[in-house]
């Protein structure tokens, strides 16, 4: 069968189905010239522009290899029918497809297409629409993609748009991310002319280290040239977040320009988020830093500003595990104890509620077990110390498993510690009593599990996160996480030091996972699970007394 004979057995009553078997039948005529025409001409039939502006642009594709048409034509041919398509979300739909056609064919004609997209005005995808053109363009090499950023309407789209251009750029071409710096001068706003420079910051970043500090003095002075403080505090989150993101770990310039914050409610809040930040990076430094934010807190005025500004300090100190939490919550709610009005009233539930959520401690480490067992005094702290035992080994219970807890117990017991079982193939607590008891004649055969438990203090979990910040012991530290048992002690969070049970030590996703990296001997040299944990016991006698 002919193509013409093909053709004449096609449907014109349904336009998409009809486009389709035009590109499928143009694969079959690459060679014939007379077919290529014959089917060009049967695709201009179509009367709905969407479908006759994508089967033009497909036949494009498959007459590439001919000397006989040109692509780039017909290309522009169907750019605009694309015109002609309404309403504008599906306009901006046939865009896509077309310019996708192009990058691929790498016959992009940038004019044409920004020509197009300047025609859609009201289309809530639009984001979606200049995301998919910008990856074109990247892809196509084109030279003009900056000139898809200034088809914003105003300075908030042309923020947008930026990000997306440089997004897509990084991932390709990040030497092009230069050529946007002009198009952040055509900011008007200054805080979004500072965001624009920082998120170049960041996408420049692991390409010139140099020059994307640049753009983030850059940034750092645009945030002076904003009036207010509400919007300068915005300013300086969203510069720390991408310096952060991007491994800066000296933020003293940030700081320093911090320091224009004059409402000192605002300026613990902005040093409350740098020092959560920072966490991620230096310990050190952002336990400083929290500091910091204690300081201006104290400053603070009124009563229920600085019961605000305490809690959401609490709050950061909890999450990141440095810092005195507790200290900051019992502040707050001094202050909020001293405002007035119903926002007293919201303050204090707030606060009461984030103090609900901290685990109660007994009023002394441990009652006696037995007269004739005997048990030191325990830790004198203010908060829960847990030592997490993570099996390695199968998921059957072992005489491993029930030694290991079983050596645990009596340490934990004795230096008032909880202890948690993870990953153990124990149902729940009672049963991990229960197997003990049964098995074992370490720890008085198992009386001092019994003990932890109904004091609340033994835990068998899959995930060890609830019980606080979590501290991996290993002999091969993250450099970036390391702390000694002295940086420990200037902690208030709970912690949740985690030995592994087994010849292959903690699983990778733990040390990822932990926020903190602990190493005993100071020589990196490994120990056996049951001496680890003497050590660590024993450490934190001596340093908590």
């Amino acid at each position: 069968m002919s193509i013409k004979q093909e053709l004449a057995g096609l449907n014109k009553g349904h336009w998409p189905s009809y486009s389709r078997a035009i590109v499928r039948l143009a694969k079959k005529a690459r060679t014939s010239r007379e077919d290529l025409e014959t089917i060009i001409r049967a695709a201009r039939e179509i009367e709905d522009p969407s479908y006759l502006a994508a089967a033009l642009a497909s036949l494009a594709l498959y007459i590439g290899n001919s000397k006989d048409h040109d692509p780039a034509d017909l290309f522009r041919e169907a750019l605009e029918h694309v015109k002609e398509v309404e309403p504008d979300w599906r306009r901006a739909e046939a865009l896509e497809f077309i310019s996708s056609k192009m990058a691929k064919a790498n016959i992009y004609d940038a004019s044409k297409v920004l020509d197009v997209f300047s025609s859609i005005k009201h289309h809530q995808g639009k984001r979606d629409t200049v995301r998919s053109i910008a990856k074109d363009m990247v892809k196509a090499g084109s030279k003009d993609i900056a000139s898809l950023i200034a088809q914003a309407q105003d300075d908030r789209e042309r923020l947008d748009y930026l990000k997306i251009v440089a997004n897509e750029l990084a991932k390709k071409d990040a030497r092009g991310l230069e050529t946007l710096a002009p198009e952040v001068k055509r900011i008007g706003e200054p805080l979004l002319r500072a965001k624009a420079s920082g998120y170049l910051g960041l996408k420049i970043f692991s390409r010139d280290k140099g020059l994307a500090m640049v753009y983030f003095e850059t940034a750092l002075d645009e945030t002076g040239r904003i009036e207010s403080e509400e919007l300068k505090l915005e300013a300086l989150n969203y510069l720390c977040d991408n310096m952060v993101k991007a491994g800066f770990k000296n933020l003293y310039k940030l700081l320093e320009t911090g320091e224009q914050l004059h409402d000192n409610y605002l300026r613990a809040r902005f040093l409350g988020h740098v020092a959560g930040k920072l966490s991620k990076l230096d310990l050190k430094y952002s336990s400083a830093v929290f500091e910091d934010a204690m300081r201006v807190c104290s400053e603070i005025g009124q009563p229920k500003e600085k019961a605000r500004a305490l809690l959401i300090l609490a709050k950061g100190m909890k999450k990141s595990g440095l810092g005195n939490y507790r200290a900051a919550l019992r502040s707050a709610l001094e202050s909020a104890n001293k405002a007035e009005g119903e926002e007293r009233d919201e303050m204090l539930k707030r606060i009461k509620a984030q103090i609900e959520k901290e685990t109660p401690l007994p009023a002394t480490a441990h009652e006696p077990l037995e007269n004739d067992m005997s048990s030191e005094e325990g830790l004198d702290i203010d908060r829960v110390l847990t030592i997490g035992l993570y099996n390695t080994y199968d998921k059957n219970i072992s005489p491993v498993h029930i030694r290991a807890v079983a050596r645990a117990a009596p340490l934990c017991w004795a230096y008032g510690l909880h202890l948690a079982l993870v990953n153990f193939p124990f149902a729940d607590e009672q049963d991990a009593v229960d197997s003990v008891m049964k098995d074992t004649s370490i720890g008085k055969g198992g009386a001092y599990l019994k003990h932890l438990h109904d004091a609340g203090k033994l835990h068998v979990v899959d995930d060890p996160s609830d019980l606080g910040v979590l501290v991996a012991t290993t002999s091969h530290p993250d450099v970036k996480k390391s702390l000694s048992i002295e940086d420990l002690r200037e902690m208030e969070s709970d912690l949740c030091f985690l030995l592994g049970v087994g010849r292959s030590g903690l699983p990778a996703r733990l040390l990822d996972q932990a926020r903190i990296h602990m190493e005993f001997t100071g020589r990196n040299i490994p120990l056996e699970t049951c001496t680890a944990m003497g050590v660590l016991a024993r450490m934190m006698r001596e340093l908590y007394r």
